[in-house]
């Protein structure tokens, strides 16, 4: 492992706030499921930050288990770009960033 995020976590709020601009009714969310696309953007903001880079890149991004409100998230990134992203000692994603 190269790098570590801190924990960061998405609360109730945040789960209503990208409802209301989503308009996504897909009742998992209800339950406090969040939105993979919410999640995925906060990785890469963070990805984006940890690496310093000024343009935009393109990411691969596999979603292997769901992530609730309130849970505890961190990302590992490997000196390969290739990263993880963990929550309550499960591995919920990875992916890579890719490389023009």
């Amino acid at each position: 492992m190269l790098k570590a995020s801190s924990l960061f976590s998405f609360s109730e709020a945040d789960l209503a706030a990208y409802h209301f601009f989503s308009k996504d009714d897909n009742p998992v969310h209800q339950l406090g499921v969040v939105f993979g696309i919410q999640l995925m953007a906060r990785v890469e903001g963070m990805l984006m930050t940890l690496f310093e880079l000024k343009e935009r890149r393109a990411f691969s991004y596999i979603f292997l288990d769901k992530v609730w409100v309130n849970e505890p998230i961190y990302l590992t990134v490997s000196a390969d770009q290739h990263f993880e992203v963990w929550s309550c000692d499960r591995k919920v994603g990875e992916g890579m960033i890719e490389n023009d």
